[in-house]
């Protein structure tokens, strides 16, 4: 194993406080892409979904937290937020902002801190080298720019992966055992698996390299010695496993949820090679193509296998965090329900980028790793340009913020708007002023869990067909084409006539906004009603 002297470990830690100055131009460059029409695109359901469910009182949520899928961190963090900085879209999407520079910025101090231990300045300057181009990668990569945009847990949980990968290599570099460095990894560790269930997956790999490292470069010849090294790790495991185990009952409830229903289709070569192709953003470039994800999934198989034969510890771990959890997705997928998702693998996406950084850093001749790098950036600066001008097409949309304006500008006193998908009404509730007036069509037991059935309250339903009483003469409706491929509408009950109706695209679907009078409405009141939506 190598290490440091005291002097030795001053003068690198002097050098890379010196090289910091490369993260300012970089989280300056991460912060722009990232906050690109933040508040001029609409939600997406899994965005109001979190707003609604931080919205609820604390036990409550708590309570309701179980019928998703999602452990409780987040909607925490986003609850207290929301209360420091309030709850336009500008200011809760503000959060994952933050996150997603926060894991830039991580991501450089993890690599700097793997690859810096060496005795030459040449190496070093690698690894300064990796590092920012690691950064710069992280910094403009659509999927991270995106998932940063968006009010979820993703650009938090990327940003615990990189954290804690960092505080894993504080931990191992130093000669001594500082209690510190390891708390501070547990800590971490504790938050990321309270973030997303996919951090469980990552922290097995940093656990299992750790003891590996630990044991293996142990100057120690006495097995038994070379195992007392491995108390710090164990403590750490031990206590993130303690702390984890109070909600583990209710992981065990929200995966025989997932077992019983999910949104995912079953796990195929064609499934599994186009989550790699979003995975990697190949859709700003081509049309989606199974077989254009798989030989991308061939290249990074190579690529990681070249950065292994540099065999140093961290292009292990950096291949292991890379391809092991996306292996680990795809064999719980095929034994059970399909969990293999492209965002649920964003996490070691990541180690992708830190691995063609690093074997960027090490072409031996300057003018060919200056000019593949600056290659490699471009391309992904392409796709970063790619990403903001579709988002701009996106702003200008009208979508469900003018739906719900029109709504609430037109409606009479006693007119509702019935939503006819749990997936649309969360996020019309987010954009309504007077919440008390917009409901969802049917009752709870009509929608499958994962379409939002958490957040609703039973109040919040209601059914045209039982609850339109004789003083009730308009109803307005809201419903979708082109949303999952289909058409979606509220079945209005006999005697109720449609007279006009307003489209609304949005990214996603299109809105369409219907207004319903009933059959005896005279017709002079008819025709007034009918230029609430012709206006």
């Amino acid at each position: 194993m190598i290490t440091l002297d005291a002097p030795q470990q001053e003068t690198a830690s002097s050098r890379s406080y010196a090289a910091l100055w490369w993260l300012i131009p970089i989280t300056i460059i991460a912060i722009v892409l990232r906050i690109q029409y933040l508040s001029e695109v609409g939600y997406l359901f899994d965005e109001s979904f979190s707003l609604k469910m931080a919205e609820f009182p604390s036990g409550e949520m708590l309570e309701r937290i179980p019928d998703d899928i999602s452990p409780p961190l987040f909607y925490l963090t986003l609850k207290a937020w929301m209360g420091l900085f309030g709850s336009s879209i500008y200011s809760t999407r503000m959060l994952s902002v933050v996150f997603g520079t926060i894991a830039v910025a991580c991501v450089y101090l993890f690599v700097y801190e793997a690859y810096r231990n060496q005795k030459d300045d040449n190496g070093k300057r690698q690894a300064i080298f990796a590092a920012v181009t690691s950064a710069l990668l992280m910094a403009l990569c659509p999927l991270h720019i995106s998932w940063a945009q968006r009010i979820r847990m993703y650009s938090m949980g990327t940003a615990l992966t990189a954290l804690s990968s960092w505080l894993l290599f504080r931990a191992l570099n130093k000669h001594q055992t500082h209690t510190r460095d390891w708390a501070c990894l547990t800590v971490t560790a504790i938050l990321l698996v309270y973030t997303h269930y996919f951090g469980i997956f990552t922290l097995a790999v940093e656990y299992v390299f750790a003891c590996g490292y630990l044991f293996l470069n142990s100057t120690e010849k006495n097995v038994s010695a070379r195992l007392a090294n491995l108390k710090p790790l164990l403590i750490s495991a031990a206590c993130v496993w303690f702390m984890w185990s109070p909600w583990i009952p209710q992981f065990l409830y929200q995966r025989s949820h997932v077992n019983q229903a999910f949104w995912s289709s079953p796990l195929t070569w064609d499934r599994f090679g186009s989550q790699l192709f979003l995975l990697f953003d190949l859709n700003l470039w081509f049309s989606n193509s199974a077989s254009t994800g798989l030989i991308a999934a061939e290249v990074c198989f190579v690529l990681l296998a070249i950065l292994i034969m540099g065999r140093r510890p961290a292009d292990i771990y950096i291949a292991m965090a890379a391809s092991l959890p996306i292996f680990t997705a795809a064999f719980i997928s095929k034994l059970s329900r399909s969990v293999f998702a492209h965002r649920y693998l964003q996490f070691s996406q990541i180690f992708m980028l830190i691995a063609i950084a690093v074997l960027l850093s090490r072409l031996p001749i300057k003018p060919l790793r200056l000019g593949i790098t600056v290659l490699v950036i471009s391309g992904m600066g392409f796709f970063a340009w790619r990403h903001t001008e579709i988002r701009e097409r996106y702003a200008i949309l009208p979508g469900m913020q003018a739906a719900i304006a029109r709504f609430e500008k037109t409606r009479g006193p006693k007119e509702i708007l019935i939503c006819c998908n749990p997936m649309l009404y969360t996020s019309a509730d987010a954009y309504a002023t007077n919440r008390n007036s917009i409901f969802v069509s049917g009752s709870a037991d009509r929608y499958p869990y994962y379409q939002g059935t958490a957040v609703i309250r039973d109040g919040e339903y209601f059914s045209a067909t039982q609850s339109l009483d004789d003083s009730v003469q308009a109803v307005w409706t809201l419903d979708a084409q082109r949303w999952f491929n289909h058409s979606w509408s509220v079945d209005m009950p006999a005697g109720w006539n449609k007279t006009g109706e307003m489209k609304f695209p949005e990214f996603y679907a299109d809105l369409i906004l219907r207004l319903y009078v009933r059959d005896d409405k005279p017709e002079k009141e008819n025709k007034v009603i009918n230029t609430k939506v012709s206006d």
